[in-house]
């Protein structure tokens, strides 16, 4: 679309990656630079708007990514920090970790190289904003911004290390998450990137791989010892999901580890009470362990760090908050570094059970969670072969625990990293059941024997992106093809759970729609491949999903929209003739024997001589047309008539039908007008709250303006130095005002003089010279002058003295 061109132009660069943040804004990154678009703008007829104007671009350049190319791009949720994923050489990243060395972020110490040509993992931390707000609203048209390795001592000693996944905490602008593909998963700080905040290892597998077979998917032989993790999900903002990553294996097992905080995010007091009721019914011996951990965590209220994209060290440059934020920041509590002497949370699943995993050997490629409402979440995982399972969560997430002792950085008393070692706790009940199995009818993502293990900018495994303006659909995307995922069973199950708790009967579920994919995009038709794709829109506009082909064009998809018919294709029938078609199909079914009329037989043929009723010919004529018009019209009375008494013995139970059909019509009509009549007395309330808000505004501006407070530095000046010049100023043309009136006076007096005395006819003084007339019509001019001044400088002395009233 015309409106992406200047989001996507590649400048000479194929490998281009697109990502979102949770404001609606759309970036595209490539190897040296990174532009941001809002898509928030966007609405449904954009779709059929071929003339819509290109959205506004800001661009800003990468300063020396040293990244040869790039497989991943993850943008934080306020848009203040993007991390890059690519492959580069040991050299380049030698080389930038020395650059940066004087920079927070840089790694300490040096990393030795086994082979400085080699290609490794190499991952960047880009701070978009550096303290100068939105990105869309600075003023430059053009930037360079400093990329940061990111743990450059793991990847340089490890150069066959890949990153799987990076994905930023959905409730935190500073914590990013990392899984590679030595089945760990990494939580790092984007104030501290030389080691990560918080390391797990997924004990996943029953015997650990080793050697050259670590990691090969082509080995199906023994599934459950070759298990690793290769993707994960956060979980929704609710109870102790907030604290719960999902983790999804290569034989699609989901595994959920709780609780994981990441230190120094703030979380609400009343949630703190959510979290105490889910575990009352625990044992006693997790409840004490949750407990414990409860009181290192969540200990402490938030203080000066409201929220989480305020670090330790910007809270304690702070300026002390007034009352009212003082008390709102007692309502929140700060995440502490935390860590238990004995336990360490344990990987709990497989959630969907053991029996119930599929025995194929479909290899999982990503997971995607959702919640809807507060009572139903969902789950959604997609495989290499192109299928989507959909999973419902039947139960609470809780903290699941294992003895074990984590290894702690320490500074002082802090603690700076964490490292767990997790193991497999079974669960004893499903929490994750089956809804629906998907298939996509896609080609499977195939490894070919002997190339990069560092996958370019292209979607080969299937994909899932969430769509932001629907929580109960999500986006498939593979490089052949896009598939839009509707959950229709999630909304009704949440309205149908929430009705059952209420009610007392949480057995009561329905059977449920199954899930529904839409084609989006079909490669085999455009003759393109999919190379990047993320969702755009928000909760106040339609979402949609933006591809980007191989041929660097975007196209922006809509589900649930038709494609835009041609110019020279015949408009669709309208509603009245759609009408007319369905009232004609249901007159035929009803009478189309009626309607059909007599057989279509031929008549008798008329004879060449005249005929009449004594000759024979004559009644032989009337003969055949009698049979005729037994064998065609009284035939067709006849039957009729019977199917005539038996559709009237039919009428009353289609009129019953359709009456009842039109009672549930008046009903559904009574319940939207009420409904529409509930929005508008909303809409009336909330227009008197924002009138009556206003006026509290407005009186609280006032009364802030009549309150006496202290002066700052400026008014301070203003009052030891300005005002005093402005009143000598003051002073000097209150004296010159004054000479300036006496001199007119005199001037007006004596023009009147002479007046009076060229009136009585006397003659002028011989002593005194007569003033011409051409000069007193200067003297005029300059008194007008004179008076237009007087009025400048008292219009002046007024504003000075109203700014002295005001100081005062």
């Amino acid at each position: 679309m015309a409106m992406f061109a200047q989001l996507v132009a590649t400048a000479g660069h194929t490998s281009q990656l697109l990502s979102c943040d949770a404001h609606g804004r759309l970036y595209a990154a490539t190897i040296d630079r990174i532009r941001c678009a809002d898509t928030r703008i966007l609405s449904t007829d954009l779709q059929r708007d071929q003339k819509a104007k290109e959205i506004s671009t800001k661009e800003l350049n990468v300063q020396s990514s040293g990244l040869k190319t790039l497989t991943g791009l993850a943008i934080s949720r306020d848009g203040s920090y993007a991390v890059l994923a690519g492959t580069s050489t040991l050299v380049s990243i030698l080389a930038h970790s020395a650059r940066s060395a004087k920079h927070q972020h840089a790694a300490q110490g040096a990393c030795v190289p086994l082979k400085q040509d080699a290609d490794c993992t190499a991952l960047l931390c880009i701070d978009l904003t550096e303290g100068k707000g939105p990105l869309l609203k600075q003023s430059a048209s053009s930037e360079k911004r400093k990329a940061y390795p990111v743990h450059p001592d793991l990847f340089c000693h490890r150069p066959g290390l890949r990153v799987l996944q990076v994905t930023w905490h959905p409730g935190s602008d500073l914590h990013f998450a990392v899984l590679t593909s030595d089945n760990c998963w990494r939580l790092y700080h984007a104030d501290n990137l030389a080691e990560p905040e918080q390391t797990f290892e997924l004990q996943t597998s029953t015997k650990r791989p080793f050697g050259m077979h670590f990691m090969d998917d082509d080995d199906f032989s023994d599934t459950e010892s070759r298990r690793h993790a290769v993707g994960f999900a956060f979980g929704p903002a609710y109870g102790w999901e907030r604290f719960t990553v999902l983790f999804v294996c290569s034989d699609t097992s989901l595994f959920s580890l709780c609780p994981v905080a990441p230190f120094h995010a703030t979380i609400s007091s009343s949630a703190v009470t959510q979290l105490l009721h889910a575990i009352r019914d625990e044992p006693e011996a997790a409840q004490s362990t949750t407990h414990a951990w409860l009181d290192q965590a969540l200990s402490k209220p938030a203080g000066r760090a409201t929220s989480f994209s305020a670090s330790p060290a910007q809270a304690d440059s702070q300026q002390p908050d007034s009352p009212s934020v003082s008390a709102l920041k007692q309502s929140m509590l700060r995440v502490q570094p935390h860590a238990l002497d004995n336990h360490v949370p344990a990987l709990c699943g497989p959630l969907q059970g053991s029996d119930n995993l599929p025995g194929d050997g479909d290899l999982a490629t990503s997971i995607l969670a959702t919640r809807y409402g507060d009572t139903c979440s969902a789950v959604v995982i997609g495989t290499s072969s192109g299928q989507v399972e959909t999973y419902v969560v039947a139960g609470d997430l809780t903290p699941t625990w294992a003895q074990g002792s984590p290894a702690c950085h320490t500074e002082g008393r802090h603690y700076v990293a964490i490292l767990s070692e997790v193991h497999i706790v079974p669960t004893a009940e499903n929490l994750c059941r089956l809804r629906d199995v998907l298939d996509l009818h896609l080609p499977p993502h195939t490894h070919h024997q002997g190339s990069s293990s560092h996958t370019p900018a292209a979607v080969h495994k299937l994909q899932l992106h969430p769509d932001l303006s629907a929580p109960d659909r999500c986006y498939a995307v593979q490089s052949n093809g896009a598939h839009a995922i509707t959950l229709p069973w999630l909304p009704v199950l949440c309205h149908r759970l929430n009705s059952a708790v209420a009610h007392g009967d949480e057995d009561d579920v329905p059977e449920l729609l199954p899930a529904a994919a839409e084609v989006l995009w079909q490669g085999s038709q455009t003759g393109q491949s999919v190379m990047s794709a993320a969702p755009v829109g928000g909760t106040m506009a339609a979402g949609a999903l933006l591809v980007l082909d191989s041929a660097s064009q975007p196209h922006c998809l809509w589900p649930n929209r038709a494609p835009t018919a041609p110019e020279d294709v015949d408009s669709p029938p309208s509603s009245s003739a759609q009408y007319d078609e369905d009232v004609s199909r249901a007159s035929n079914a009803l009478f189309g024997a009626v309607l059909q009329g007599p057989k279509p037989l031929a008549p008798p043929a008329d004879p060449q001589a005249p005929t009449g009723t004594g000759n024979p010919e004559g009644q032989k004529l009337l003969t055949e047309w009698i049979g005729h018009l037994r064998q065609t019209h009284v035939e067709f009375t006849h039957l009729a008539h019977h199917d005539l008494m038996h559709i009237l013995q039919e009428l009353p139970r289609l009129a019953a039908e359709q009456e009842q059909k039109c009672e549930e019509l008046a009903t559904k009509l009574m319940d939207v007008q009420e409904d529409q009549q509930k929005t508008e007395m909303k809409l009336e309330r909330a227009t008197k709250l924002n009138t009556n808000i206003k006026g509290r505004l407005q009186i609280l501006g006032n009364l802030h303006w009549r309150l006496l407070h202290a002066l700052n530095a400026a008014e301070e000046v203003f009052r030891d130095k300005e005002l005093p010049e402005l009143e000598e100023q003051a002073r000097s043309m209150r004296k010159q005002i004054k000479a300036m009136q006496a001199r007119a006076a005199e001037s007006i007096k004596q023009a009147d003089q002479e007046n009076a005395q060229a009136q009585n006819g006397s003659s002028a003084s011989p002593n005194r010279a007569c003033v011409p007339p051409q000069q007193l019509g200067k003297m005029r001019r300059i008194l007008e002058v004179q008076e237009e001044g007087i009025i400048k400088c008292k219009q002046k002395l007024a504003l000075l003295l109203s700014a002295v009233n005001i100081t005062e």
